[in-house]
């Protein structure tokens, strides 16, 4: 089996963070097909010297990589000439896929208009956090999506929340939910041995106003126990608001703002610290949450969008969006329970459910399926 993965995310030079879940999908189908990923990369006038395309082997897949110049309002319709452009490449290089992988809808669209892939059976894995909006994704990307819906043979949102927002826009599509991916090798339990008296909480994620920060640090201030810190990985435009606020609420010696880390680094945080806090509004699934629970962490975190399909009871404590005091009773019922939370249970948990391993052997049924109904039709019209 030759599987072709279109991804508009996936680690690059430009952006080494986005798109890792993209990058466990196809280290998981690898294990079965032979794997290439297409992924176009506008880039800032900065960054212009990587314009081009590399051709690279990265952990068992071959990554082809098509950089260009990024221009406002149009690069999207740009990006999909590139695609075209790498497709084109493909095929003189003589690969030729037996399915093609698209990840978000849009990705999808050059896999349709291109003659090389036109006829080769399409699966979408749908992550966007577009269809969660307010009105979704638009009246335009609505329309744009229901036509790539009609082309592709099945549809895979990362959760059944995502797959309510999305069904809608495309009601006779074939839907079959499949969740994000971690890799064990990565994420897993580690005990401690040494646990001290100080108790470390642990979050992960863009500082913006989604991740709902001001509604973690106003529950964490209120938090009766004091020999505990906050620790919280990752950059973004509200980072200065942020550390104003632990100054303003008195808890900025016991607030560490990390910056950005390497998903290792993120992995030895997780395993070294007692509990997971996450306060988003708003999640399609929630992967840090099932990284922490792979390293066997207690959750604390919002009862919104995908969330509740990722933690259940045995992993942790869900409250509603915004209501402080529920937030701080969770994270103050789980510290003052730590037996009640298997750790090494939890991960196991998380390791059956979403880890690469099991997720292959899965992927690779899915794939090899739609394969095969797609030659018995393909057979049928003949």
């Amino acid at each position: 089996m030759k599987v072709l993965i279109i991804s508009v995310w996936y680690p690059s030079k430009v952006n080494p963070f986005p798109g890792v879940f993209v990058k466990e999908f196809a280290g998981a189908i690898a294990a079965f097909a032979e794997t290439v990923v297409l992924n176009v990369i506008p880039v800032e006038k900065e960054d212009i010297k990587l314009c081009g395309l590399s051709d690279v082997m990265e952990d068992k897949v071959r990554v082809v990589r098509i950089y260009y110049r990024k221009v406002p309002l149009v690069h999207k319709i740009t990006g999909i000439f590139q695609y075209l452009k790498g497709l084109k490449y493909l095929k003189a290089q003589g690969f030729k896929p037996d399915l093609v992988n698209a990840h978000v809808n849009y990705s999808a669209v050059p896999a349709i208009l291109s003659a090389y892939t036109a006829s080769t059976p399409l699966v979408i894995t749908e992550h966007s956090t577009e269809f969660l909006k307010a009105g979704g994704p638009g009246f335009l990307a609505g329309k744009i999506y229901a036509a790539v819906a009609n082309k592709a043979n099945l549809i895979m949102p990362v959760s059944r929340y995502l797959l309510e927002a999305m069904k809608p826009y495309n009601k006779r599509a074939v839907y079959q939910i499949f969740p994000n991916i971690f890799d064990p090798a990565v994420f897993y339990y580690k005990k401690d041995s040494s646990p001290g008296e100080e108790k470390k909480l642990l979050f992960v994620g863009a500082l913006i106003e989604r991740k709902g920060l001001d509604f973690l640090l106003k529950a964490f201030a209120g938090v009766e126990q004091k020999n505990i810190i906050l620790n919280i990985v990752g950059e973004g435009p509200k980072r200065r608001e942020y550390e104003e606020l632990a100054k303003k609420l008195e808890i900025s010696t016991r607030v560490n703002f990390c910056g950005h880390k390497e998903h290792k680094e993120i992995a030895e945080l997780m395993q070294g610290s007692d509990l997971y806090v996450h306060g988003s509004s708003s999640e399609t699934f929630g992967c840090v949450l099932m990284e922490a629970m792979a390293c066997g962490l207690p959750v604390a975190a919002t009862r919104v969008g995908g969330v509740p399909e990722v933690v259940d009871e045995d992993s942790g404590i869900l409250v509603p969006f915004g209501n402080i005091e529920a937030f701080k009773a969770a994270i103050q019922n789980i510290l003052s329970n730590p037996g009640k939370y298997n750790r090494l249970k939890i991960a196991q948990s998380a390791f059956n459910r979403f880890s690469r391993l099991k997720a292959g052997v899965r992927l690779h049924e899915i794939f090899k399926k739609v394969i095969e109904t797609s030659l018995t039709g393909e057979a049928a019209k003949k």
